[in-house]
C-alpha cells in the first residue's frame, strides 16, 4: 500500500530513483529497499538548512525596522532644521553601518551553517 502511494506521488514514475519507506519507518533510496539509509544525516542537513534559513528571516527583521527608525528621524530632524543637515546625514551613515552589522552577522552564521549542511556527506 506505502510502495503504491509513494509510486503514485514520484515524478519519474519508476522505482530505483524513488524514496521508500519500509515497516520501521527509514527512508531508503533505491528499489525494494536496497540503496542508501538517509536516517540520520538527512535529518542533519534538514535542521543545518532549515536553522540557516531561520537565520536569516527573523535576524533581518531587527534591522530592517531599525534602519527604517533611524531613517525616519533622520528625515524629520533635516525637515525641521535644515542647516543642519550635513551632520544629520553623517550621523544617519554611522548609525545605519552599527545597525546593518547585526544583519551581516546573521549572514556569516547562515553561510556556516549552509556549509556545514553541504559538507555532511
Amino acid at each position: 500500500m506505502l510502495k503504491k502511494r509513494l509510486l503514485h506521488r514520484c515524478p519519474c514514475k519508476k522505482w530505483e530513483n524513488c524514496g521508500i519507506i519500509n515497516e520501521s519507518g527509514k527512508l531508503f533510496f533505491g528499489g525494494d529497499n536496497q540503496g542508501v539509509i538517509m536516517d540520520g544525516m538527512f535529518y542533519a542537513k534538514a535542521a543545518a538548512f532549515t536553522g540557516a534559513a531561520i537565520a536569516m528571516g527573523i535576524g533581518s527583521l531587527g534591522p530592517a525596522i531599525g534602519q527604517g527608525l533611524i531613517g525616519m528621524k533622520a528625515c524629520e530632524n533635516i525637515g525641521k532644521y535644515p542647516e543642519s543637515a550635513g551632520q544629520v546625514r553623517t550621523t544617519m551613515m554611522i548609525a545605519m553601518g552599527l545597525v546593518e552589522t547585526s544583519a551581516i552577522y546573521c549572514l556569516l552564521i547562515s553561510g556556516a551553517l549552509v556549509y556545514i549542511g553541504a559538507a555532511l556527506g
